[in-house]
């Protein structure tokens, strides 16, 4: 008899350690994985600010033209905001030879009838400009002007971030000079000594 009851105390024990073991584990929340892959990428993102790609940005391009704008003492370069420049350099000549303006004073430095046959750009960054017989035929200026019209072209196409130095041709030949004063004969580089930035009434 006593055997028996040890018996059922011990099932007793048993079954009741049973219920708390399979209690304690319900109450114990689900193990979580620990996030891969491009989850994890995100979590350990969260909260930082996000920095766009290098493929995203939107390279260099200009947005003005230099013209020449002539005032009572001196003749000077101008940047004159134009959208149409920033969509390639062939673009970008295009408008400054045939930019016109009402204000008084501001004009291409262009002589008129001249005709951009190319542009290419070297892979030494020299952008090659080819013009028309009109820009050397044309051309009645001084030194000054000659100066202002060869940097014109310079400065607009060395705003493009490939093009270091421009060169210029006429009829698809190298020249001396566009008007008798300033060399041309060499690729030249950009020369912003020239231009006037502000006191003359802004962009148009």
């Amino acid at each position: 008899m006593l055997r028996a009851r040890v018996v059922l105390l011990v099932a007793a024990i048993g079954l009741c350690a049973g219920m708390l073991v399979r209690g304690v584990a319900w109450q114990q929340p689900p193990a979580i994985s620990p996030p891969t892959g491009s989850a994890a990428s995100d979590a350990g993102n969260r909260g930082r600010p996000r920095v766009p790609s290098r493929h995203r940005e939107r390279p260099a391009t200009p947005e003005v033209i230099y013209v020449a704008l002539a005032t009572d003492t001196d003749t000077y370069l101008v940047p004159i905001a134009d959208r149409t420049a920033a969509r390639s350099p062939q673009d970008a000549l295009t408008r400054l030879i045939t930019f016109r303006s009402e204000r008084e004073g501001i004009a291409s430095p262009i002589p008129p009838g001249t005709r951009l046959r190319s542009v290419r750009i070297d892979e030494d960054g020299t952008a090659v400009a080819d013009f028309s017989r009109e820009i050397q035929d044309n051309f009645n200026g001084g030194a000054r002007f000659e100066q202002v019209m060869v940097y014109s072209i310079v400065n607009t196409l060395a705003q493009f971030p490939q093009v270091k130095r421009v060169r210029i041709l006429v009829e698809g030949q190298p020249v001396e000079s566009l008007g008798g004063h300033i060399d041309a004969s060499v690729p030249l580089e950009p020369d912003r000594s020239m231009v006037l930035t502000s006191g003359w009434g802004g962009r148009e």
